[in-house]
Formats: C-alpha cells, structure tokens, sequence
C-alpha cells in the first residue's frame, strides 16, 4: 500500500510486552504435555500489545509498522483532509 509516495508494511511482529498472566492448565494439557509434567497446574502465558514504533527507510521510501499504528495513522489522515475541505 502507498501513503504519500511511500510504501507502507504492516507486520504484527511489532508489539511490545504488556505483562504475564497465570493461566490454569487443561487435564488434557497436563496430562498429554512434552516434556510430561503433570502436576503443574498453571503456566505463564506473556501478554502483547501493538508498538507505536514506525521505522523509515529512506532509500526505498518504505515504512514498516504495526496494522493498529498504520490505521491510527490512516485516520488522522482522513481527518486531516476532512477539516481541510471545511
């Protein structure tokens, strides 16, 4: 997609940690796990949240962001030409 003469890439890779949570574990996950452990009852699960990052290569005039920043940015720019239109 371009967005004023600059080619925009949108990857989920982009997130930064948000915290971990203790999740109780499923019999079936306990029981059926490699390596087997049985008895523990709950793992960590880490949580993610999409990063407001943006990185510019100017040579190829790309810019690489997460898919929640480009449509924040896509927004401000459609409100943008709406209050110019006004």
């Amino acid at each position: 997609m371009m967005h004023n003469g600059y080619r925009v890439i949108e990857s989920d890779k982009f997130v930064l940690p948000d915290g971990e949570e203790k999740v109780k574990r499923s019999i079936k996950e306990m029981l059926f796990s490699i390596p087997w452990h049985p008895f523990t009852r709950f793992k960590t699960v880490c949580k993610y949240k999409p990063s407001n990052e943006i990185i510019l290569n100017e040579l190829s005039k790309t810019l690489i962001m997460h898919p929640k920043t480009a449509n924040k940015i896509r927004e401000m720019t459609i409100e943008s030409t709406k209050k110019g239109e006004a």
